[in-house]
């Protein structure tokens, strides 16, 4: 996309990486969490097929303020889940995929194979092309040079076999023919343990769809288990959903946590462009051009602003003002073009020195998971250092102040 770049140095990397010369870092001056953001709206509502556990409800209701409710399903369900298997290596696992893959296209019925990974979907692609009785296998991985649509188009037909990464468990509507109906529907095999009851509830549920026949099973390799660190020292299905609703726990109130202090972050954020507003509202090209002849008039008392010797300092080493040295090299304070052309250089320099200060804040502190009264720490010495509260409590002598500064 033309302006964007790669962020954290990882750009200016490629430039140099490619002989081109490094452009200056782009940092990220604003952001705004979904919290915070639906919070602007006076009523909120949606829709989901899988609201997941107890606690992910909890979690909509302590961060949204919103009740949660299911719906009644419009026709009674029909899918069958199967008991899910496990098994205690890597062969055996292949086995029993493939051996309940040729069960159920010789009953003409088509199946959908969801593997955690692309490469998985490659090996088992690879697989059961060596098999007997599994003739029609296409694959549904973002990968796959034939369109989705077409896959997914037959994955409704009969005797078909779609392998699939989990994207194709998530609002995919695969439509069943006729024969495959008659058959018993579609039947869902979960090669992987899902990392929580939505993920799972999203993937299975491609089957047996507005009343309509289908099955499930999850089949899984201990192996797979053990090194995903959720099935050491657990010996059945029961054990692993407790830990997995355990792990979902601890992230959502890790989540909680993360919400508030984004929450409590978007105050300081619109502090800043509130008093951003108010210096562009008040930096009119008119205004500026009656200060810098009033900075120049020989009759105005020599006006300075509050901010101490350090803070000038900084605001004189800024790529901002470094421009507007050398716009007051070229100012004529007796031709009022020469005047109007500083004033619009005063102006952006100005809106750039807030805004390339506030971005350097704002990445360091805001981007990352930090304490929200760390945050407020770092931004109070900001509004201080970076003359901001200059700015907030008497503009007028500080833009004056920068006006005699760009002239030492």
């Amino acid at each position: 996309m033309i302006g964007s770049r790669f962020s954290d140095g990882l750009h200016e990397f490629i430039e140099v990486k490619h002989g081109l010369l490094p452009e200056r870092d782009t940092l990220t001056a604003a952001a705004i969490s979904h919290p915070s953001f639906f919070a602007m709206y006076n009523t909120i509502f949606g829709l989901t097929g899988t609201c997941g556990e107890d606690n992910e409800r909890k979690e909509l209701q302590q961060i949204y303020h919103v009740d949660t409710f299911d719906v009644p399903s419009y026709l009674a369900l029909k899918r069958i889940k199967m008991e899910s298997l496990m098994f205690p290596d890597a062969q055996e696992y292949q086995q029993r995929i493939v051996q309940e893959i040729k069960e159920m296209l010789a009953l003409s019925r088509p199946v959908l194979l969801l593997l955690p990974t692309i490469n998985d979907s490659h090996v088992f692609s690879q697989l059961v092309q060596k098999e007997e009785g599994i003739h029609r296998v296409q694959l549904l991985n973002e990968m796959q040079m034939e369109n989705e649509e077409v896959i997914i188009t037959r994955a409704g037909e009969p005797k078909t076999l779609t392998i699939a990464t989990n994207t194709a468990g998530r609002g995919t509507d695969i439509k069943l023919t006729s024969e495959a109906l008659a058959a018993g529907g579609l039947h869902v095999i979960f090669g992987f343990y899902p990392t929580n009851i939505r993920v799972e509830m999203q993937g299975l549920g491609r089957s047996g769809r507005q009343g309509q026949p289908g099955s499930c099973r999850l089949i899984i390799s201990k192996k797979d288990m053990e090194s995903a660190s959720l099935g050491l020292g657990l010996s059945c299905f029961e054990e692993f959903d407790e830990m997995r609703s355990l792990k979902c726990s601890l992230l959502s109130s890790s989540r909680l946590r993360r919400s508030h202090v984004d929450q409590q972050q978007y105050l300081l954020l619109d502090k800043f462009f509130a008093l951003l507003a108010a210096v562009k509202s008040y930096c009119t090209k008119e205004k500026l051009v009656s200060l810098i002849q009033k900075s120049q008039s020989s009759s105005s008392p020599h006006i300075t602003c509050a901010c101490t010797p350090m803070q000038t300092t900084k605001i004189r080493k800024s790529l901002a003002f470094q421009n507007l040295y050398e716009a007051s090299q070229k100012l004529d304070s007796s031709n009022t073009s020469s005047i109007e052309t500083f004033a619009t250089r005063l102006q952006s320099t100005i809106n750039e020195y807030l805004l390339q200060e506030w971005a350097d804040l704002f990445t360091s502190s805001f981007s990352n998971l930090s304490t929200f009264e760390s945050t407020l720490e770092n931004f109070d010495q900001w509004w201080i250092s970076s003359s901001a509260q200059c700015f907030e409590s008497n503009l007028e002598y500080h833009i004056i102040t920068l006006i005699h500064l760009s002239k030492q």
